[in-house]
């Protein structure tokens, strides 16, 4: 059942595969010519948003060129409309690759059945949600545009977890309403970039006995923690999670991401007051060199972006490289005028079980937010939390800087990071470092359609860069 709908009202559910979440076919790749960027480092000044506080003068690291292939993101949209009413409202994101190597066309061809599953998945969903409103009764029409309760949206999410010279690892999250109610899953795939094939557990971890017993006694943590919040009652959850683990081993239902610092994996239906829970083990953890195999451990990259769903989805990680996991997940913030209109502005933080409120750490002043991406960007034993959005149809960035269980505020540039898409336009683009990344800019934020461009350097301690505006 889907939406309220009974089977019989989508012909074609059984193709509907939001388990599987992936069709096979292929469509033609966009080749664009990937030039080599100049190197311009310089000395600049940047402006902390917190007290108006001038930093140092700085010289910028180069502009890195690595001959990769280079990822965007696109997010299309779908949408039925009634009366003044949006009655269905479907966002799907697509991935795209630039390149000119041949080498990478298997990556390529991978990319192309993610996006047609999400495609073929959506138009599916689609079709049924649109029988369902239109059997829906004039009153029930007019009850449900009056309170503006549709429960008939949809999204699916592409995440970037690892994109170097060994692995790209991407993350696909659905959310949207089921039969059950609102529903979160994730699927996620992992790609050799050496020869293309998709890779399994087996080919990073070389003692499953001990890796695995690891990650059951990280995801029973993470269990007896999260149903302590739910309950407010302090004491251990009666779950087997080995157990638990085991079955999705057996039934090929493992989710997990190659991330630079070690692998996460992503549950679902743990309990009925979980939805999904994420456990990581980072390669730091294995002590004696005997867990994981040394082909994509030892050639992690030291720098590092990696993108982050929010939520409060949990994201385990090592923030300044001293061997110890660190935690953090984010959401975007509700807020409710006098009137008892809700809005969205600025994010919270939980770090390391500490949480930040909105107004202690985002510099949103009110204005609504929309639109949100986030990503972990980390160099130099440090790492930044970068936020971008829409606010009144202007893209802003938003750093914060993580560092010994604070977050710290950092900068905000009227600017977004994107990569040309070979037809005159943007998408939204995949980082792999810190610097010299291309960006289009709000010239004048009162007047969005005086865009221009740059690069943009992100510092260690949140500072945000731009230079070369025109």
């Amino acid at each position: 059942m889907l939406c309220g709908c009974d089977i019989d009202d989508i012909a074609d559910l059984d193709d509907f595969d939001v388990a599987g979440f992936f069709f096979h076919d292929k469509t033609e790749e966009t080749i664009v010519e990937d030039k080599p960027v100049e190197e311009t480092p310089m000395p600049v000044i940047s402006i902390n948003d917190v007290g108006e506080e001038k930093r140092e003068e700085v010289t910028l690291p180069e502009i890195k060129e690595d001959g990769l292939p280079k990822f965007y993101i696109t997010t299309e949209h779908a949408s039925d409309y009634g009366e003044d009413t949006e009655w269905i409202n479907h966002r799907f994101d697509q991935i795209h690759m630039v390149t000119d190597d041949d080498s990478y066309s298997e990556i390529g061809k991978h990319l192309d059945e993610v996006n047609k599953g999400i495609t073929q998945n959506e138009q599916i969903l689609m079709r049924g949600k649109r029988a369902w409103v239109s059997r829906l009764e004039e009153k029930e029409i007019t009850k449900r545009k009056e309170s503006g309760y549709f429960p008939v949206n949809e999204e699916w999410n592409i995440y970037v977890r690892r994109a170097d010279r060994r692995v790209l690892s991407i993350a696909v999250e659905y959310r949207g309403v089921l039969d059950e109610g609102f529903s979160v899953l994730m699927r996620a795939h992992n790609y050799s970039m050496t020869d293309g094939r998709e890779l399994e557990p087996a080919d990073i971890v070389e003692d499953e006995e001990a890796f695995y017993a690891l990650l059951a006694d990280r995801l029973k943590a993470v269990v007896t923690r999260d149903m302590m919040v739910y309950t407010g009652e302090k004491k251990e959850v009666d779950f087997d999670a080995a157990s638990f683990i085991k079955a999705c081993r057996d039934n090929n239902r493992l989710v997990w991401t190659m991330d630079p610092q070690g692998m996460t994996f992503w549950f679902e239906n743990v309990n009925k007051a979980i939805s999904r829970v994420s456990a990581t083990v980072l390669f730091s953890e294995d002590k004696e060199g005997t867990i994981f195999k040394d082909e994509f451990v030892k050639g992690a990259p030291e720098e590092w972006v990696m993108q982050i769903p929010g939520n409060y989805s949990e994201v385990g990680f090592d923030c300044e490289d001293d061997g110890n996991m660190d935690t953090m997940g984010w959401l975007a913030q509700d807020n409710t005028e006098d009137n008892g209109k809700s809005y969205v502005s600025g994010i919270s933080v939980v770090f390391n079980d500490r949480y930040f409120e909105s107004n202690e750490i985002c510099p949103a002043n009110g204005a609504e937010w929309c639109d949100y991406k986030a990503m972990l960007m980390h160099r130099d034993s440090k790492t930044v939390l970068l936020i971008s959005h829409l606010e009144d149809e202007i893209a802003y960035l938003n750093s914060f800087a993580l560092e010994s269980d604070n977050v710290n505020t950092g900068d905000s540039k009227a600017a977004s990071i994107v990569c040309p898409d070979g037809n005159g336009g943007y998408g939204n683009a995949v980082p792999r470092h810190m610097s010299g990344l291309v960006v289009r800019t709000a010239t004048d934020p009162e007047n969005p359609e005086n865009l221009g461009g740059g690069y943009l350097y992100v510092g260690t301690d949140g500072a945000l860069t731009v230079i070369g505006t025109d």
